[in-house]
């Protein structure tokens, strides 16, 4: 396999690029480790990406052979929201059809690279003297072994690039549209603060 520009997973990276740099602007104009208010609307937002991108995502990884892990990271997102002294948006229960297989894979492509960020962002925690997030801390651990598995089974498999790049795009903008424009009508705005010493 030529692990080149021409293999997907380097197209969706180029392609994706533009959507990758806003949505990690959005993500640093919340001050995430300094301001609780930030930190929750953070938390909310990715506990709305997975909600409604979940099933692709695990659809994805029964067809590479990864484990099923969207229900685990939802259930981690609402702990730290309850860590965070705040209430949990409630999500309505509606059905979800799940994309076509090509867009499935870029919507994953986007999610499981939050997994190699994660490692990133557990040492900016641990750095600004902040407690690490559960959901952070064990996506930071799985994502070592997951995500060479899914960009080999993506190389291999050679998605439909423009249904690929639909889907990951998706993932980019709704996560962006989220942390830009807020969650205050969805949280309780939690006291105190979130500078406890990392664990």
């Amino acid at each position: 396999m030529d692990h080149g520009q021409s293999s997907p997973r380097f197209s969706l990276r180029s392609a994706t690029q533009p959507h990758h740099s806003r949505t990690e602007a959005a993500f640093e104009a919340l001050n995430v480790f300094a301001d609780q208010d930030g930190y929750v609307i953070w938390l909310t937002s990715l506990r709305a990406m997975h909600h409604r991108f979940g099933a692709a995502l695990d659809l994805v990884s029964r067809e590479f052979g990864l484990p099923a892990i969207q229900e685990t990271l939802i259930d981690l997102i609402e702990q730290d929201i309850r860590a965070a002294q705040a209430n949990p948006p409630i999500f309505p229960k509606r059905p979800h059809v799940i994309p076509d297989v090509n867009e499935a894979m870029g919507m994953a492509y986007a999610m499981e690279g939050s997994g190699m960020g994660a490692q990133i962002l557990r040492k900016r925690a641990k750095s600004a003297g902040c407690r690490v997030p559960r959901y952070i801390a064990h996506l930071s651990e799985v994502s070592s072994e997951r995500w060479p598995v899914f960009t080999r089974s993506l190389d291999q498999r050679r998605p439909n690039m423009a249904q690929a790049l639909f889907g990951a795009t998706t993932v980019f903008q709704l996560l962006e549209a989220n942390m830009k424009r807020g969650s205050h009508d969805l949280i309780t705005k939690p006291a105190g603060s979130i500078r406890t010493r990392a664990m």
